[in-house]
């Protein structure tokens, strides 16, 4: 069960913001292809799991942020 909520919160699987069929099923696809790296990244020990990434991203914004307008 836990692939799917990475699938949900690490993918954004639940963010559409279309409404065509065709936009949709393309969404659709990069969330399971995004899904998909995580999981050989972390297999591979690139990163230690598939929540790394993110939170790796999200503190270098932060840092990059505070530096930049602090």
């Amino acid at each position: 069960m836990e692939c799917f909520r990475t699938i949900k919160q690490e993918c954004h699987a639940q963010h559409f913001f279309v409404r065509q069929t065709q936009a949709i099923q393309n969404h659709i696809f990069c969330v399971l292809r995004a899904f998909q790296r995580l999981t050989w990244m972390s297999q591979d020990k690139i990163i230690e799991n598939v929540y790394a990434l993110q939170k790796k991203l999200f503190l270098q914004l932060q840092r990059e942020f505070i530096y930049n307008y602090a």
